[in-house]
């Protein structure tokens, strides 16, 4: 099993190694029998399965090593499974297990081991994912000093620790640390076996372009942007969603330039290329480039999409958004009420990833009076009223839900849902509602209620999602956790069933 698994055969490695947990007993060979269940699962995408696994190892593994604590065994385990969490988007449990994992390798082994590096990356990595990139910065550099003194100039390993620095300081706007890392990570792969990996080395040019764009230097990224695509264009299979970000990064370029011909002829290139990877992945990216072209067009229709999901803030400073959308707020006529509702509705989805929760009150009471004021428009604008406002009103619910106020937070969700059951067709945001009630319903100790809003959100996701699609993973997931930590205070005596 475990040969087919290195040579790529997953389902063919499944099934022997399946067949070997039959014929073992807990012992330290079914140990690594597990382990390789979970890669293999982990390798195919369905993380909920490799964590089971991951999880049932672990369990052996701390059985066998009761009286050694620190073995480095136990570290293995721990930073696998808190990697599975960070992926399934549970974080604070990824972090839980990634710093035991540290507290191990740091106590079990020199601090120039390669795998206390690959903890630290793997901290890094769920930092980031929390948009904490000051202390994914500081997972990264550990990670780095630690690479730097066992790997030699021209490894890989340090070209991939200097391009996810780069990328910390990009988010970070510290842009000469963020070009210095970015053309050192370039050189590096370049120089290293890494350099056959074609899609790798593309990332590592288009994350540099990126880094020429927010310098204002539009004919150094537009040079990496060349490089990128070609790069990419030569490998022997498709990247399609990579392919896509290419081709919308030349948009942004031409648009700075004042090029719309060639900006709407590649944000068309970017929306084919994401129709292909949205076939059976996640669809923000499409979304986006289609929202893109719409505005680009000066099509209302681009109302409709969420700017949350927009990946253009991640190339452009909070604070200058924040300044861009006031200004065309004040320039747009009283009387285009669509178009500042929904530049509110920017302001507001900005705000909340800052966590600047005053402003995103004080927007939504100015979205609220100007919906309020217009409930007499004529059925199509009162429809796209409706859907702007389902969106103003999901963001400022997640707003009072980072606050912990669960009572606000559940009224601001329930209005959004009440817009969403007056819509003619399901409304794709419907199952993220549902799931997020169920949160705030767990948190307020209403079980039954928070059981049905996450059979609520599994049962309407599944009307557009595969059962493999990274969405309905996460819910299936966390329905799953909850049930789990339920159980548990129920045995506990912490709860009483009714």
């Amino acid at each position: 099993g475990a040969g087919y698994r290195h040579l790529g055969q997953l389902d063919l490695a499944l099934k022997h190694l399946l067949i070997a947990v039959e014929l073992q007993s807990p012992t330290t060979s079914l140990t690594f029998a597990y382990n390789e269940i979970a890669i293999t699962y982990r390798d195919k995408g369905d993380n909920r399965l490799a964590l089971d696994y991951f999880l049932k190892a672990l369990e052996i593994d701390e059985n066998v090593l009761k009286h050694d604590k620190y073995h480095p065994e136990l570290a293995t385990a721990y930073n696998n499974i808190g990697e599975i969490y960070s992926h399934l988007g549970a974080y604070d449990d990824a972090l839980r297990y990634l710093t035991h994992a540290l507290e191990i390798r740091l106590k079990g082994t020199v601090a120039t081991h390669t795998d206390l590096a690959a903890v630290y990356n793997n901290i890094g990595a769920v930092y980031a994912d929390k948009k904490d990139f000051t202390k994914a910065l500081e997972m990264y550099t550990k990670a780095l000093e630690i690479d730097s003194q066992i790997f030699h100039e021209d490894h890989e390993s340090l070209a991939i620790s200097h391009h996810q620095i780069a990328i910390a300081h990009l988010e970070l706007r510290t842009l000469s640390e963020a070009l210095y890392h970015a053309e050192k990570a370039l050189r590096i792969v370049l120089r290293s076996q890494a350099k056959e990996n074609l899609s790798l080395v593309s990332n590592f040019q288009y994350s540099l372009g990126l880094v020429q764009y927010n310098l204002g230097n539009m004919g150094k990224a537009l040079n990496m942007a060349e490089k990128a695509l070609n790069t990419l264009l030569a490998c022997p299979v498709g990247h399609q969603k990579m392919a896509a970000a290419i081709y919308n990064f030349f948009s942004l370029i031409y648009e700075k330039k004042g090029d719309i011909v060639k900006t709407v002829e590649y944000v068309g290139k970017a929306i084919e290329q994401a129709k292909l990877w949205a076939t059976r992945n996640r669809t923000f990216e499409l979304e986006n480039y289609l929202a893109r072209l719409d505005e680009l067009k000066n099509k209302e229709s681009e109302r409709s999409f969420t700017f949350e999901k927009m990946s253009l803030d991640q190339m452009t400073n909070h604070d200058d958004l924040i300044r861009q959308f006031n200004e065309k707020f004040q320039q747009t006529s009283p009387t285009d009420i669509l178009e500042r509702l929904q530049l509110i509705n920017n302001l507001i989805a900005i705000c909340a990833r800052q966590n600047n929760f005053s402003a995103v009150f004080k927007y939504f009471s100015e979205a609220n009076i100007i919906y309020s004021e217009h409930q007499s428009s004529n059925l199509e604008t009162k429809e796209q009223l409706d859907e702007i406002m389902i969106n103003i009103l999901f963001n400022t619910a997640r707003s009072y839900y980072r606050q912990q106020n669960w009572i606000m937070s559940l009224k601001m969700f329930e209005k959004s849902l009440n817009l969403v059951r007056q819509q003619k067709d399901d409304n794709p945001l419907l199952p993220e509602i549902y799931y997020c009630m169920a949160a705030v319903y767990a948190h307020l100790g209403e079980i039954q209620f928070a059981v049905d809003h996450y059979e609520l959100t599994i049962s309407t996701a599944r009307k557009r999602l595969s059962d493999d699609h990274p969405d309905m993973q996460r819910y299936t997931f966390q329905f799953q956790l909850f049930k789990n930590k339920l159980e548990e205070a129920y045995s506990n005596g912490y709860l009483i069933r009714k």
